[in-house]
């Protein structure tokens, strides 16, 4: 049987290029745009959906 492991730091590289590619989206938006999706974010955090979506908004709106 082999060893299908993932290492911590693999996993926070993916995550970092997801929200760096997230990142790239968002700021090609338009304002209107970007606004229905921090409300789409913070929708699903407090639905416990995406429960991270108040530091991905942070990240977005640097």
């Amino acid at each position: 049987m082999t060893n299908n492991s993932v290492s911590t730091s693999s996993i926070l590289k993916l995550i970092a290029l997801g929200i760096a590619a997230l990142a790239k989206w968002y700021n090609s938006l338009s304002p209107e745009d970007k606004a229905k999706v921090i409300e789409l974010l913070k929708s699903l955090g407090s639905k416990g959906i995406i429960t991270n979506a108040t530091g991905i908004i942070q990240q977005l709106k640097k």
